[in-house]
């Protein structure tokens, strides 16, 4: 975690608000918005004229509000909220991200914020944010700048559920409903294009650098991928706001926008894959080898990611439904292994030589927050090129899968494994580690005191 104080240019933010306000003068309501620890968007709506007035720390909110659990409640148990007063704190803007909403009906303008301590302006040592921001100071220390992309998979769902009140596939243009699987099938873009272009558009507007859309495997499943960017928080900034982006030009055109990690029993998950290098000071990446083969830098890097992948597997699967993703045959990792092209390896080295060389962690889910996925995979990054572990032999062809030491199928061993790591202790720091696996717990214990229908409908009468 940073323990500096955070400092804010006023006059630069002034300026820069100054000039999109000029350039849209047409703008009525500021929607500011917050990320929670489960990724969650919270925050306010703002007369424009405000504006303005968020770099003097105008704006706050109870800092309850970056560890409320799934349904938006305090944790009691975690003694941070209403037992000490639910105090509030500061939230400043970030100006990188103002811009206009292209789906609202109120010319409307949105801008994410980050949470600052209004006693001393530490930064929030609970903020999903804050501690990325931690790791790219460590990063800095060592003149290392992490270079990342990520990727972002959704499901385009039917507005309607089905009899059963599940969700369903949506209608495409020619009044079909989706039933099989669609990878790379361009019909499938072609009769959503519609959706899809204005989803384009859209981040457009926002500034938000789209590269690739493709149709995946699931009936009615897209993914999106954003350009690599030399700031982590942007990136993460970025896959923050096109997930809003996809729910709400979605809702306009008649559908639901999915990143639940796994919403249909028997389709493929959605998975949100993370592609990082590193640069040096001089722009180099060290990740780039200059013998063909892979180098020591991304080795370590790697190795380091598999070992404490157990310590953070809470991160990338924070949910309840997250481990319903952790099966064979749905291309999601089930083992903590890595390969070269091999689309069953939680990391994936696709490219070894030149500006490109990097490596592809593909455990999480999409329903994950992106500021604690990145910040966890630069964290096991850094941790393997501090101690240098050895790297298991790449997956090949013949490799079975199954026959690997899994990462646990259950939420409640993950969440046990965080909270007694010294590795996410040192790295994303204690408060965050105590905060986050509190909430998790929270949250697995009332699902464990549910019934489900499935239970009564196997044990009721036949026990």
């Amino acid at each position: 975690m940073s323990s500096q104080v955070v400092s804010f240019d006023v006059e630069s933010f002034n300026q820069q608000a100054t000039e999109f306000l000029n350039e849209n003068p047409d703008i009525e309501r500021l929607e500011l918005l917050f990320v929670d620890l489960n990724g969650v968007l919270r925050g306010k709506w703002l007369p424009v004229s405000s504006l303005l007035k968020l770099a003097k720390g105008a704006f706050r909110l109870p800092r309850s509000a970056s560890f409320a659990d799934i349904w938006s409640d305090d944790v009691e148990k975690l003694g941070l909220g209403i037992q000490v007063g639910d105090p509030d704190a500061i939230c400043l803007p970030i100006i990188e991200t103002l811009s206009r909403v292209p789906w609202s009906k109120t010319a409307s303008a949105q801008m994410l914020l980050t949470m600052v301590d209004q006693e001393d302006m530490q930064p929030c040592k609970y903020s999903a944010r804050e501690v990325l921001q931690g790791q790219i100071d460590r990063l800095a220390k060592q003149q290392l700048t992490a270079v990342v992309a990520t990727e972002l998979e959704f499901y385009l769902l039917d507005v309607n559920a089905n009899k059963q009140g599940l969700p369903q596939p949506p209608l495409d243009s020619q009044g079909k409903r989706l039933a099989e699987g669609q990878q790379y099938n361009m019909d499938v873009l072609d009769n959503f294009s519609e959706v899809l272009d204005a989803i384009a558009s859209a981040a457009a507007i926002q500034n938000l650098p789209v590269d690739t859309t493709i149709a995946e495997c699931g009936a009615g499943q897209f993914e999106i991928n954003l350009l690599h960017q030399t700031s982590a928080l942007l990136a993460a900034d970025q896959a923050v706001l096109l997930k809003r982006l996809i729910k709400q030009v979605a809702k306009q055109h008649g559908y639901r926008a999915s990143f639940m990690a796994k919403p249909y029993a028997h389709d493929m998950g959605n998975g949100m894959h993370v592609h990082a290098s590193l640069n040096d000071a001089q722009g180099n990446n060290i990740f780039s080898s200059d013998n063909g083969a892979i180098n020591e830098p991304l080795q370590h890097a790697v190795a380091g990611l598999l070992d404490t992948m157990q310590d953070t597997q809470l991160i990338y699967a924070p949910h309840l439904n997250s481990y319903r993703r952790f099966l064979p045959g749905f291309f999601a990792p089930i083992s903590p292994c890595w390969g070269y092209d091999h689309r069953g390896a939680a990391v994936r080295v696709p490219e070894i030589t030149g500006v490109g060389a990097r490596l592809e962690h593909r455990v999480s889910g999409a329903d994950t927050n992106p500021y604690l996925v990145v910040a966890a995979v630069l964290a096991g990054m850094q941790w393997g090129l501090e101690k240098k572990p050895a790297l298991s032999a790449a997956l090949s062809e013949e490799d079975d899968l199954n026959a690997l030491e899994p990462m646990t199928r259950h939420w409640a061993i993950a969440i046990e494994n965080m909270k007694a790591s010294a590795f996410v202790d040192d790295y994303l720091g204690a408060p965050f580690n105590y905060a986050y696996t509190g909430v998790k717990n929270s949250e697995e214990l009332a699902f464990a005191a549910s019934v489900t229908q499935l239970e009564c409908d196997t044990y009721l009468l036949k026990v």
